[in-house]
């Protein structure tokens, strides 16, 4: 009976605390689901100098390059009643979310309800993706002052439950692959900003051919250093880049001139090739171990698989090669014995 009693008592208190969590996290999303109230808004954001000018597309900013920036907000709402605001968000750059931002604005003062406005300042890294996530707010409806913590309360607050795209200026980039043995290479185009992401494309391939589409893919037909410029419009600005690309030269294929194969299991197969100026040759077995040639030869090789590697520091090429085993089949001579036995 001590049992059951004690089990009872432990179930009793387990599910006390399960319905507690259940029942707090419940109460908190009821909050956050009437937390909706549309006297005070938030519509737009955009990045702007500390004048409210947004920046613009032909700065002379390089990618990645620290901007200092502001943060500018468009209100609204239904009525002009709002004071002291709290705002809460997460900024995304590049999909990657940076920490919490908590701040109070406009305390003991009311919060204007149309226009853009400045909330707070900001380094940006030129041409990175922006978004606004999380964004929570709350209010007064009178010109009470306030510490800059939440309110906790499901009036006179609202949770935005969609993500802000925040509008940057217009910056083309692109990256490209170029691979060991092909002269065709593949375009990325990593173009953000704009007022609008229907973008139109024009790629100069230094010359050798254009291209409309986002991410092309470019016979070059050799390899070297070509210049590939990107012009993008999103039909109010225009913007450009300029990249210098470089596609690999891959090494010529080993020309194997003999091989010598071992006898009887002794290491005494090898690998003879041709030598290119400018590369380096490998030979390695099925076990990963690697051998060095001595003036176009690898000698001492016991039967196996092999791999002779041409490498120019940059790109490889490989052929297979086999030493065979090859048995001694001669009868064997044995000395002090009469050739004929009769």
């Amino acid at each position: 009976m001590i049992w059951k009693t004690t089990l009872a008592n432990k179930l009793g208190f387990n599910l006390l605390s399960i319905l507690t969590v259940i029942f707090t996290i419940a109460s908190s999303l009821q909050m956050q689901a009437q937390c909706s109230s549309n006297n005070v808004t938030v519509n737009d954001f955009y990045l702007g100098d500390e004048n409210g000018v947004p920046l613009q597309s032909n700065s002379n900013y390089q990618i990645g390059q620290p901007v200092d920036a502001y943060l500018y907000a468009q209100f609204g709402g239904s009525s002009g009643n709002g004071y002291s605001l709290y705002l809460e968000y997460n900024i995304s750059v590049d999909g990657v979310l940076q920490p919490l931002v908590q701040e109070c604005l406009y305390n003991g003062q009311s919060i204007p309800p149309s226009g853009y406005h400045q909330i707070s300042e900001f380094t940006w890294e030129w041409g990175k993706e922006l978004e606004l996530r999380n964004l929570y707010m709350d209010w007064y409806t009178n010109p009470t002052t306030r510490n800059c913590t939440p309110r906790n309360s499901n009036a006179q607050c609202y949770r935005a439950i969609e993500n802000y795209v925040i509008k940057t200026p217009l910056v083309a980039d692109f990256d490209y692959n170029a691979i060991c043995g092909s002269t065709s290479v593949q375009f990325d185009d990593q173009t953000t900003g704009g007022e609008t992401q229907d973008y139109v494309y024009n790629w100069n391939f230094d010359g050798l051919g254009n291209s409309s589409t986002e991410n092309p893919n470019f016979d070059f037909e050799e390899a070297g250093t070509y210049n590939v410029t990107l012009e993008v419009s999103d039909g109010v600005a225009t913007t450009l880049t300029n990249k210098s690309i470089y596609i690999p030269e891959t090494p010529a294929t080993p020309n194997i001139l003999s091989t010598t194969d071992a006898t009887c299991g002794e290491n005494s197969g090898n690998v003879e090739f041709e030598v290119k100026n400018s590369l380096t040759y490998t030979l390695t077995d099925s076990n990963n171990n690697s051998f060095q040639p001595n003036n176009g030869e690898f000698t001492d090789l016991s039967p196996g698989d092999y791999t002779l590697i041409a490498s120019n520091g940059e790109c490889e090429t490989e052929v297979q090669v086999i030493i065979e085993n090859i048995e001694d089949n001669e009868d064997p001579v044995i000395n002090g014995m009469p050739a004929n036995i009769t």
